[in-house]
């Protein structure tokens, strides 16, 4: 992060990666706004617990090699009505995925070892928009209502008949409102 030489970008994250973004956005230099989907961004005295959703397959998130059948129904809970090419590629890049990261990851969270990503949001000033899905599965939407009032609270979208991965559930209305956002931050 702090080699990029870049300036007046957005960053578009995902799930997980929300956590990342959270952990660095204090580091990003020149960016302009940051679009997070199914968001599980933490702190604030708000943790891992409150934020996830009981959902029968979430451990194969923190796996190295699930089996076949636990993977896909995990992917299966990420997306509300996913095609049967979308799964299998997701199964795919999943498969793909440094096989100590996800181990690792859990192991950290599960010690409690992460930064107040919710004052790193705060302190950056950059504008955030969080998007989910009313289908949701894996995130608690309303966690974030805990949280001190920030400069994202007036900003989430949340898109009908989509799950966590609501870019994949509906790419077409994800891209408008990315594209949105883009224009309104980078003008």
């Amino acid at each position: 992060v702090d080699r990029l030489e870049r300036s007046n970008y957005v960053i578009s994250a995902l799930s997980i990666s929300t956590n990342i973004a959270g952990e660095a956005v204090r580091q990003l230099r020149g960016c302009r706004g940051l679009f997070m989907t199914g968001s599980s961004v933490i702190g604030d005295g708000i943790t891992p617990e409150e934020i996830l959703l009981p959902f029968q397959y979430g451990a194969a998130l923190f796996e190295a090699n699930p089996g076949d059948e636990e993977l896909r129904d995990y992917i299966k809970g990420l997306v509300n009505e996913g095609q049967e090419s979308t799964i299998e590629a997701l199964v795919a890049w999943y498969r793909e995925a440094d096989q100590v990261l996800r181990p690792t990851l859990g192991k950290s969270i599960g010690a409690g070892n992460w930064s107040n990503e919710i004052d790193n949001l705060d302190a950056s000033r950059i504008p955030v928009v969080l998007v989910y899905g009313d289908q949701e599965q894996v995130i608690d939407r309303g966690y974030l209502e805990k949280a001190r009032p920030g400069n994202w609270r007036k900003h989430g979208r949340v898109l009908e008949k989509d799950g966590h991965l609501a870019n994949l559930d509906d790419p077409e209305a994800f891209t408008r409102l990315l594209a949105g956002f883009a224009c309104e931050t980078l003008d």
